[in-house]
C-alpha cells in the first residue's frame, strides 16, 4: 500500500452523501485516493514527559471506571478539569503541559469519556449525563471547587458540567469550540458535516476512522493525512514532529476501543442542546481564532451572544490549534482564580 491509498483527510465531511456512501465503499475494498498533507516546521512546544502524566482509571461507585491523566502537583490548591475534543482522549490535556509548569498552585485532572480510551463504555452516553461522571470523580477527589476547561467538541461538556454543578464549578473556559448548529445555519463547518455523517451513517463513519487510525498505530507519522482541510497556519503547526507525534498518541489512545464511542460522541453534537445554555450562570471565556476552518469564529460568537455571563477573545490569523498554543497562558488563566484556593 502506498500512503495515498491510506488518506483519509478530515475533508471529507465536506462530501456529499453520494460522494461519502462511494468514499465508505472504498473504505471496505481497501482502496483510497488522495496526497499526503506536506507541512513545514511550526511552533515547538514541550509535551509532558512518562512521569508527568499521572494516568490509569477510577473505578466508579456504580461499577464503570473512567480513564483520568492528572499533570501538576497532586497537592496544588486549585483543580482544572479538562474535557477533551474529537478524536483525541485525556492526553490532549499536555497541551497545556508547558504553561501548568509555571502554575505551582494548579493540576489538571483530565477524563476520558464514556468508551473513549480507558473509560467504559456507555451506550446511554449524552452530554447531560456526562455531569454525573464528573461529579463522581470530584466526590472522590474531595473537589469542593474546580474549573473547568472544554475545547472544540469537549465544550458542550465543559458546558453541561457548569449547569449541573454551580455550586462547585467557579468557571469555564473554552478553545476553539464547537456550539449547536444554529450558529452558523447555512455555512456548515467540517464538524458539523462529520456530526451530520456520523448521525445518518454511523458504520460507515466508523470504517474510515478505522481506516486511518490502524495505520496510525504502527506509524506516528500518519497524523499528517488527518490535516488536509486545516487552516494553513494549523497544518504547519502540526507538521512539527513533536507536536504531530503528541497529537497522534492522544488520537490512537483515543480509539483504544475501537471506533464506536467516537463517532456517537460526534453524532450527538448534531442534535439541538442549545436549550439550557442559558442554564449556565458561572463566567466562561471564549477562544477563538479568526482563521479557523474547522469550527468557525461564528460559533465562538454564538456562545458568547447565548451564554448569560460570557466574554470572547478572537485571534486574527489564527487557526483550530495555533491560538491554543501560542495563547496556552491566556488559556489557562482564565481558568484559575486570583486566589487559587477551591480545596
Amino acid at each position: 500500500m502506498t500512503d495515498s491509498q491510506y488518506l483519509v483527510p478530515m475533508a471529507f465531511p465536506f462530501m456529499s452523501r453520494r460522494a461519502f456512501l462511494g468514499t465508505a465503499a472504498g473504505a471496505m475494498a481497501g482502496v483510497w485516493t488522495g496526497r499526503p498533507t506536506r507541512g513545514v516546521a511550526g511552533q515547538k512546544w514541550r509535551w509532558p514527559g512518562p512521569n508527568d502524566f499521572r494516568t490509569g482509571t477510577i473505578p466508579l461507585s456504580c461499577g464503570k471506571q473512567l480513564g483520568d491523566a492528572e499533570l501538576g502537583a497532586c497537592e496544588a490548591r486549585h483543580t482544572i478539569n479538562y474535557h477533551h475534543g474529537f478524536p483525541t482522549c485525556r492526553l490532549e490535556a499536555g497541551f497545556l503541559f508547558d504553561s501548568l509548569t509555571r502554575r505551582p498552585d494548579t493540576r489538571i485532572i483530565a477524563l476520558d469519556r464514556p468508551g473513549i480510551g480507558l473509560s467504559d463504555p456507555d451506550p446511554d452516553f449524552q452530554f447531560l449525563n456526562w455531569p454525573h461522571y464528573v461529579e463522581s470523580i470530584a466526590d472522590i477527589w474531595n473537589l469542593n471547587r474546580f474549573s473547568v476547561i472544554g475545547i472544540s467538541q469537549g465544550s458542550p461538556y465543559a458546558l453541561a458540567t457548569a449547569r449541573a454543578m454551580p455550586a462547585r464549578v467557579t468557571s469555564v473556559t473554552l478553545g476553539s469550540p464547537l456550539a449547536p448548529f444554529e450558529a452558523v445555519e447555512g455555512s456548515p463547518t467540517s464538524p458539523m458535516r462529520l456530526a451530520y455523517q456520523a448521525q445518518k451513517h454511523p458504520l460507515a463513519v466508523a470504517l474510515m476512522c478505522n481506516r486511518v487510525t490502524k495505520p496510525m498505530r504502527q506509524n506516528l507519522r500518519w497524523l499528517n493525512l488527518l490535516v488536509g482541510s486545516a487552516a494553513v497556519v494549523d497544518r504547519k503547526l502540526l507538521a512539527e514532529p513533536t507536536t504531530r507525534d503528541a497529537i497522534a498518541l492522544a488520537v490512537v489512545e483515543a480509539f483504544r476501543q475501537g471506533p464506536t464511542a467516537n463517532v456517537h460522541s460526534i453524532a450527538i453534537t448534531a442534535r439541538s442542546w442549545a436549550s439550557w445554555l442559558k442554564d449556565v450562570v458561572q463566567p466562561v471565556t471564549v477562544f477563538h481564532g479568526c482563521a479557523d476552518n474547522w469550527a468557525s469564529p461564528a460559533i465562538g460568537k454564538f456562545l458568547v451572544e447565548r451564554l448569560p455571563n460570557a466574554i470572547g477573545h478572537f485571534w486574527p490569523g489564527e487557526g483550530h490549534f495555533t491560538g491554543l498554543f501560542k495563547h496556552s497562558d491566556a488559556v489557562l488563566a482564565s481558568a484559575v482564580p486570583p486566589s487559587a484556593v477551591d480545596r
